[in-house]
């Protein structure tokens, strides 16, 4: 689970709205599309794309500023949301690159935190951590508890995924911390379902069910993300617990709700675990074979699905490449029609500034043959 990714387009809002009044007339446009673009994205709005296409247009335009920097930032949130991963790292990059050279370091740390996100997803977690971390030494610098704790759940997660317990237990303990400061509900069932799951997998099953029973009222609430793992985590419990009846029956509950939101993040990962299940049971065959096929069927529409989204990123990024060909060949073009230019004024300065000295010279001979025949005449009289 990635934490952050709704919340962090909407703090790209807020740190333009803080910067508003240091803000030139000129840029009335740029701030009108940011505000639009951004609002229209926490909508789902289905005119998001053309608002985000118009408003890094505009931002390309004026001289680079932070509108560039959350203009591709923009981009860079709505290819993640696609799975065109590779396209959302090209955006974020330039979105960090032109923070970097404004030297605006909270952007720099969204930046690294948006970075790290894409490679997480991609599980590549090495690579989320190294650039988590990134954002993290931003972080602890700032002060912001609320973009502290996410940094140190994400990273959590990332070392959870990657079975280092102890580091992923540290950073959801330093995450629960925080929310618990804060009073944030969400946060801190995030937290403990982190907790949770790394506690599952030490085996530690009261410590676990501890914390799954006293978030089991509070996650209804909640997004259907949240719900799922709940879901998991509560059915892992049951299984270890012997009870395999009600680990089934919580699958089958959360593998529901996740085909009613049209959610399905997670619903991998329930398939797999129902077949964990299903097969410690005796004479349930035709069960296990029925999960299998649903197993089967579904990791054939995902492969099909991450395929299909990895052949039109590559697809956009092929047609992007030959857009910008075409406008660095217009440009060349442009620059050369202008070099010619002033190339062909400065020869006809040249040429006029050859022509004076050539008339200046003519009349400086003449003037000094008149003055030398006028000599020579005085002399004959003389």
């Amino acid at each position: 689970m990635l934490r952050g990714s709704k919340f962090l387009s909407y703090y790209f809002v807020c740190i333009v709205q803080v910067t508003l009044f240091a803000q030139l007339p000129a840029q009335d446009s740029l701030k009108y599309f940011n505000d639009q673009a951004f609002k229209a994205l926490e909508k789902g709005d289905p005119q998001t794309d053309l608002l985000a296409e118009k408003f890094l247009d505009l931002a390309l335009k004026n001289p680079p500023g932070k509108y560039l920097v959350n203009a591709y930032t923009l981009q860079g949130i709505l290819f993640k949301n696609k799975g065109y991963y590779l396209s959302s790292l090209d955006y974020y990059s330039k979105a960090l690159k032109f923070a970097q050279v404004q030297k605006d370091n909270r952007r720099i740390s969204a930046c690294y935190n948006n970075i790290a996100a894409v490679y997480q997803l991609q599980s590549n977690y090495n690579k989320a951590i190294e650039y988590y971390n990134q954002s993290l030494l931003f972080e602890q610098k700032f002060g912001d508890q609320t973009q502290l704790s996410i940094r140190y759940f994400n990273l959590g997660e990332c070392y959870n995924d990657l079975d280092s317990l102890d580091l992923a237990l540290s950073y959801y303990n330093s995450s629960l911390i925080l929310e618990k400061k804060n009073r944030f509900t969400e946060g801190i069932v995030l937290a403990e379902q982190g907790i949770a799951s790394v506690y599952l997998k030490l085996d530690k099953l009261k410590d676990a069910a501890a914390l799954l029973l006293k978030n089991a009222v509070l996650v209804g609430s909640l997004n259907t993300e949240a719900q799922l793992k709940q879901g998991l985590l509560q059915s892992i419990l049951e299984s270890k617990s012997g009870n395999l009846q009600e680990a089934v029956k919580l699958l089958e509950e959360a593998l529901r709700l996740s085909e009613s939101k049209e959610f399905r993040t997670l619903k991998l990962e329930l398939l797999r675990e129902r077949i964990t299940v299903l097969k410690r049971f005796k004479g349930q065959a035709e069960r296990l074979n029925g999960a299998y096929d649903e197993y089967i069927t579904f990791l054939e529409w995902y492969d099909r699905y991450n395929a299909k989204n990895r052949l039109d990123d590559l697809t956009f990024r092929d047609e992007l490449s030959k857009k910008q060909l075409l406008i660095d060949l217009a440009e060349q073009k442009k620059n050369l029609a202008e070099t010619k230019r002033k190339e062909e004024y400065n020869l006809r300065v040249y040429s006029q500034k050859m022509v004076f000295f050539s008339i200046f010279l003519l009349v400086f001979i003449l003037v000094m043959v008149i003055y030398g025949v006028r000599r020579i005449g005085k002399r004959r009289e003389l």
